[in-house]
């Protein structure tokens, strides 16, 4: 993994590094085989909130450390943005087309599969991963990798800003 800041009298310089290798590292097209969190997005008929939330979720400063799984679960309408995100060229991201929506259930059950993070997050695809909170959820998962399911509440203010809160420990049984 490629480190986020290094502490120095020159931070500027190596700021500017850690960008330049991050940059290449995406546009490469050539996914991670050691992902930290996979962010797994099925998604039916509605290409362009997909579009939007792939969009957002590739402005993170993560490359090697995430990837995301969108599955088109058998789109026939509002295909554009399927078809926009399936000509992106970025290591992060990985697409997946169904030719039929078997519902809910397989959709999810179909991104989750693909996923070959450490952890897997899964979200709707007119949900947004909180960015800028990414850093917080890793700690957390790395400090409690033990777990089966965790959920994590979103809270929205008047902001742009997204507040991921821990809900009470469950432990949950495998399956």
């Amino acid at each position: 993994y490629l480190p986020r800041k290094v502490f120095s009298r020159k931070s500027e310089k190596y700021d500017a590094v850690i960008k330049e290798i991050h940059d290449i590292r995406v546009r490469s097209g050539i996914p991670s085989n050691n992902a930290f969190l996979s962010v797994c997005v099925p998604s039916f008929n509605r290409g362009h909130r997909a579009l939007k939330a792939v969009e957002y979720a590739l402005t993170t400063c993560y490359d090697a450390e995430i990837e995301i799984v969108l599955v088109n679960t058998g789109s026939t309408n509002c295909t554009e943005g399927y078809q926009q995100i399936k000509n992106m060229r970025d290591s992060r991201l990985r697409y997946y087309e169904l030719e039929k929506n078997g519902g809910f259930h397989e959709s999810y059950c179909s991104a989750l599969s693909r996923a070959s993070g450490h952890f897997a997050m899964m979200l709707s695809d007119e949900d947004s991963v909180a960015v800028e909170k990414l850093n917080d959820v890793f700690e957390y998962l790395n400090e409690h990798c033990t777990e089966g399911v965790t959920t994590f509440n979103a809270i929205f203010d008047a902001s742009p800003v997204v507040e991921y809160l821990i809900r009470k420990l469950e432990v949950c049984e495998k399956g």
